[in-house]
């Protein structure tokens, strides 16, 4: 695998908007889920799943 300044068009990317069209609205939808499961719980646990989170 190449770094991503080692490929050829470098830094002129291209890319298929509507080939992430599903990608995009899958992570939007699973990051909703999972902010809506954070938010029941309770505050000391919502900050050691922050923690979980980041790390």
């Amino acid at each position: 695998m190449k770094w991503i300044w080692q490929q050829p068009d470098w830094p002129d990317f291209r890319y298929d908007e509507l080939a992430l069209e599903h990608r995009e609205l899958e992570f939007r939808l699973n990051s909703e889920r999972l902010a809506g499961h954070f938010d029941a719980l309770p505050v000391a646990s919502q900050e050691d799943a922050m923690i979980d989170l980041m790390l």
